[in-house]
């Protein structure tokens, strides 16, 4: 059986087929779900095209980790980063957060911009995947609780453990 997985953007229902047949393992890679989430979730023109390239990837890791995280039973679908990207836009937009400048400045831990940036995307998280995530019926913690931590395992944990030394 050669099954595909239909995607359907949350705002137009427009439908794209995407994934593997059942013998490769149904899923989508993150190119694929990064590429639907750029073009189903356009970012408003004050927000600068390295910041909506960032939201996009953090957008779709971020919703990825949710498939994986051992206290979840069933994660968010790329609907949920689509959701995710499109708050997340205009949230940065209502708190101006400036553009960063200089190409890798929001890789910087002490920029005011990346901490703006970070806190966005976390709010736009809760709002966006709280209710898309199921978990684990053994689990004590709440959803936000694990949103929260894998926004710190996203952006805290993963960028210190990449730096040498």
């Amino acid at each position: 059986m050669n099954r595909k997985v239909i995607i359907t953007c949350a705002l137009t229902g427009a439908g794209d087929t995407v994934g593997k047949s059942d013998e490769e393992g149904a899923g989508v890679s993150f190119a694929a779900e990064r590429n639907i989430v750029s073009r189903r979730a356009a970012q408003p023109e004050s927000v600068s095209a390295e910041l909506a390239a960032a939201v996009t990837a953090d957008a779709v890791a971020l919703t990825r980790a949710t498939r994986e995280h051992p206290e979840i039973r069933q994660g968010s679908s790329v609907r949920g980063a689509i959701d995710l990207a499109l708050v997340a836009g205009g949230l940065l937009t209502l708190r101006n957060v400036p553009d960063p400048g200089e190409p890798g400045r929001l890789l910087d831990e002490s920029s005011a911009t990346r901490k703006a940036y970070s806190q966005a995307i976390f709010d736009a998280m809760i709002l966006a995947l709280s209710g898309r995530i199921h978990l684990d019926e053994t689990t004590d913690a709440t959803p936000e609780a694990i949103l929260r931590q894998i926004w710190e395992d996203h952006f805290i944990l993963l960028p210190a453990a990449a730096e040498p030394g």
